[in-house]
């Protein structure tokens, strides 16, 4: 399991609802769909149209080959200002 910059503490909750914490980097990980992907960073919606990705509630793993998975995960957080260094792998 990833544990990235910030998780333990990303949500806050006010006025009944969930939001992120503005000072909170978020990164695109591979247990995360195509469908949620795009529900939270609009501007991937095309990558996943160029690569012919089904918007669905997959978890990405699930869905790109082993080999094209960190290429595509890259691309995505380039869109979303993200940066996969921020991860920890076993954290």
């Amino acid at each position: 399991m990833n544990s990235c910059n910030g998780s333990s503490s990303v949500l806050q909750q006010q006025n009944d609802k969930v939001r992120i914490k503005e000072d909170t980097e978020m990164v695109i990980q591979s247990n995360m769909s195509s469908n949620a992907i795009v529900e939270v960073w609009a501007d991937t919606e095309e990558v996943f149209n160029k690569y012919n990705i089904p918007f669905t509630n997959l978890m990405l793993e699930t869905l790109v080959e082993t080999e094209f998975l960190p290429l595509l995960l890259q691309e995505l957080n380039s869109i979303v200002g993200s940066s996969t260094a921020t991860c920890i792998e076993g954290g």
